[in-house]
């Protein structure tokens, strides 16, 4: 799980213990970002949709750097301590595509669980 803060010029997204994973300033350059919704994809990646005032719609990847484990003697995986603050630094954010299709600012943004696979969206 995920928790996003953001603002018109800036972005931070952090995990459940508020620990920063990643920051972004201006994620729409010059124009206000209006909303922002964020999935994950998996414990190392995470995807995020931002909206702004200039009616794009960017799509972001963010990859975390692989914790590292090591196995006790029931070899159940266990953090290790040493490696166990995962900080901004330890993040890769980049702009995967930016969506310039709307007229208007973008007010919200989602993702959606299709239900039927191999099916047109109704």
């Amino acid at each position: 799980q995920r928790v996003i803060f953001w603002g018109p010029r800036w972005l931070s997204i952090y995990d459940m213990d508020l620990k920063q994973l990643a920051s972004c300033s201006n994620p729409h350059g010059a124009e206000p970002t209006c909303c922002a919704c964020v999935h994950v994809v998996s414990i190392i990646d995470t995807a995020l949709l931002t909206g702004g005032a200039d009616g794009a719609v960017n799509y972001w990847s963010i990859q975390a750097k692989q914790r590292l484990y090591k196995a006790n003697s029931d070899s159940i995986p266990t953090r290790d301590s040493a490696n166990s603050d995962l900080g901004a630094d330890g993040t890769t954010m980049r702009l995967d595509h930016s969506f310039q299709g709307h007229t208007r600012p973008v007010e919200m943004v989602c993702y959606y669980h299709r239900l039927e696979r191999n099916h047109r969206q109704r």
